[in-house]
């Protein structure tokens, strides 16, 4: 049975859609990051093929198995991130002979007629010595070398050899432990530097690490004996790593970004499948892989030293979030880390989803998949006090001339909202931590508020949001979201899928509200549903049980925030909100171009958010509020108006403490507007 990534199995009734189709097999899905193949997987679309990836799960067995089913079925070319490299010399003959192109992933194949692509281990060796080196020049050192078997790990050694050799010749550094890692795993690193440390008496200054698990388990050793002058120098770009760095527990990294590597292999893979020869890629050059001399081909990148000097570049590169970077830094921290020092506010948003999350650069990432249980955490975010806008959300902006792109600005908290931290918790841890927050609470005492985003937002967007009114306002009770997989997208494509995505997160949601409504302390809960959102909200109040009387209502007030709701439809839902609430809201706006483009998706009919001549939606029991003077503000789409503008988000914030109505008794520039015909509502003065 095999693991697919895929777009279609190979058959020939999908080769028609694709100029061809790139194989790749990988010795082990569960050892590469998501970022490499996310990266790995764009690429080889976008240069208009097709990718099958299969999944050796370690088993050399397995990956012949996989390779010989690529070959059988066609592929164009052939990835191979090798789990043996011996054990596939007669499927890579018979590849060869048959016009396929091989190309070797970071793990070199001893065949002249494979291609290999790779970061340069060797200068990853030289940059590892040189730094400890700098800080060691004389002392006892430690070589903790990656699998025996490994050529990877013999090319690390060559290169740190090129730096301290004449050291190691002259006395200056002696080395007091030479350990081979079996699978490079953390658990076997620990238990040898251990040993070298009690058999060498603890005379250690400086180790060289071959992997950033292998410095993990050396790094673990150090700190259970108890030293903290051990000098340590790695490569590997995880988290983990790069924290230790930022730190100062660890001297030095390599970092090889992988996003590089793979869009390499997508090209080269392509170049070869299209008859390039090996002479004609660029930057080729010739290398030789073992003591044998035989010359392979390869293109090498170059891997960067990483210190706490420059840790900015991986966090520049989009690569880390400086909030995972420098977790637990304290004294000794690097300068990037020091911006965040605990004078920065911060707000803790709980939220619900029924996104697929993944662990990415050491943190929770949501993407658009749909999940088939409901996620849930807490987020920290850090607030950029000093130079924050009443209403606005400050990110880094992109880079700009004319109509190109130079990328997007470095994230600094001093000038950005900033995610320090996401936890994932159990139903209880949740609920435990919610009710301190609420215990802490002095204005906004026992209030819970919960915002359900809209179309076209990411997970990180919905946190930001939250954040941002819960600032403005100076809520200081428990603020929450609810996240359902929209594709974060604006296409017509999107749209749909955000539709879809909205319905079908009904259950999860009205878990998420029945799960806030239990915590300890929470005495008043309140609902802001925006755009789409309102849709997921409509649906989540039908999975609930209706309370029978006032004193069963489970909401104190629900803001329905330019609610992007069929118009007929949620007049005839409009009695159902105030069954659940004691006070029901709509802002609505003349401007909202989404609502525009909404309504030409669904056959012209109005949105419940706009503002036709006669005026807003009005139902009894619903406050509506005409925003249309105010709402001048994001993106030119005006779709965020209630909480980008100051009269809205502040009529919010008096509605949400002291639901205080009619809408004018709390603000008193509100004006009360009769509809010909019956009904009336509330309008922003121009």
């Amino acid at each position: 049975m095999y693991f697919l990534i895929s777009i279609g199995l190979l058959a020939a009734t999908d080769v028609g859609a694709f100029e061809k189709i790139i194989g790749v097999s990988i010795s082990n899905l569960l050892t590469r990051s998501e970022t490499e193949i996310s990266a790995l997987k764009a690429s080889i679309e976008a240069q208009g093929d097709q990718y099958v990836i299969l999944d050796a799960q370690s088993s050399a067995e397995k990956q012949r198995s996989d390779v010989a089913h690529l070959i059988e079925q066609g592929a164009s070319a052939i990835i191979i991130i090798p789990q043996d490299p011996g054990s596939l010399d007669d499927l890579i003959e018979s590849a060869i002979s048959k016009g396929i192109p091989i190309v070797s992933y970071e793990t070199p194949i001893a065949n002249p007629d494979v291609f290999h692509v790779a970061y340069d281990i060797e200068e990853a060796g030289r940059i590892q010595a040189r730094a400890l080196l700098e800080v060691a020049p004389t002392g006892s050192y430690v070589f903790m070398n990656g699998q025996s078997s490994d050529l990877n790990a013999e090319f690390l050694r060559r290169g740190q050899m090129d730096v301290l050799g004449s050291a190691i010749a002259r006395g200056d550094i002696q080395i007091v432990g030479d350990a081979y890692v079996d699978g490079w795993r953390p658990e076997n690193a620990q238990r040898q530097m251990e040993q070298i440390l009690t058999t060498s008496d603890s005379r250690v200054d400086a180790v060289l690490t071959a992997g950033g698990g292998i410095s993990t388990g050396v790094s673990n050793a150090i700190i259970e004996f108890g030293y903290d002058e051990i000098f340590i120098a790695g490569q590997g770009e995880d988290a983990e790593t790069l924290n230790r760095v930022a730190r100062g527990l660890q001297t030095a990294s390599v970092w090889r970004d992988e996003r590089e590597l793979a869009r390499l292999a997508a090209r080269v893979s392509s170049e070869l499948a299209n008859g390039t020869q090996f002479s004609e890629i660029s930057g080729v050059e010739q290398i030789t892989i073992d003591r044998s001399g035989d010359l392979i081909n390869t293109v090498l990148l170059d891997p960067i030293p990483i210190t706490q000097e420059n840790l900015n570049i991986a966090v520049e590169a989009g690569w880390i979030d400086v909030g995972v970077l420098c977790k637990d830094a304290g004294d000794g921290a690097a300068s990037i880390c020091r911006s965040l020092e605990t004078n920065l506010p911060v707000v803790d948003v709980c939220f619900g989803s029924d996104r697929i999350g993944s662990d990415s650069s050491g943190r929770i990432v949501f993407s658009d998949g749909r999940a088939s249980a409901l996620e849930l955490g807490f987020a920290r975010v850090s607030i950029p006090e000093d130079v924050h806008e009443f209403g606005s959300v400050e990110r880094p902006e992109e880079k700009r001339f004319l109509f190109m792109s130079f990328g997007v600005e470095a994230e600094d908290p001093r000038k950005h909202f900033l995610i320090q931290e996401i936890e994932t918790l159990s139903a209880s841890e949740l609920s435990e931590r919610a009710a301190g927050v609420l215990a802490r609470s002095k204005v906004y005492k026992g209030h819970v508020l919960v915002y359900i985003h809209g179309f076209n937002v990411d997970f990180d967007e919905a946190i930001y949001s939250a954040a941002q009114i819960s600032w403005d306002i100076g809520f200081d009770g428990l603020p929450c979201i609810y996240s359902w997989p929209s594709k974060g997208e604006l296409s017509l494509t999107a749209y749909n899928y955000d539709v879809n995505s909205a319905q079908q997160a009904r259950t999860h949601l009205a878990e998420f509200l029945s799960l806030v409504s239990r915590v300890e302390g929470a005495d008043h809960i309140s609902i802001i549903a925006h755009s789409m959102g309102n849709l997921a909200l409509v649906e989540a109040l039908r999975a609930l049980p209706a309370p029978t009387g006032e004193a069963d209502k489970i909401f104190s007030e629900i803001v329905l925030a330019a609610p992007d709701v069929d118009r007929d439809n949620f007049i005839s839902l409009s009695e159902t909100f105030p069954r659940f609430a004691s006070g029901v809201t709509l802002y609505a706006s003349a401007n909202d171009r989404a609502l525009e483009a909404s309504k030409s998706l669904a056959a012209t009919i109005p949105r419940a958010g706009d503002v036709p001549v006669d005026g807003p939606l009005t139902a009894p029991f619903i406050d509506s509020i005409d925003a249309s003077s105010v709402s001048n503000y994001v993106f030119g789409l005006n779709h965020s108006y209630f909480a980008s503008d100051r009269s809205v988000v502040s009529d919010i914030g008096r509605l949400i403490l002291r639901g205080e109505r009619p809408p004018n008794h709390r603000t008193t520039s509100l004006r009360m507007v009769e509809k010909v015909g019956g009904g009336k509502y509330w309008r922003f003065p121009q």
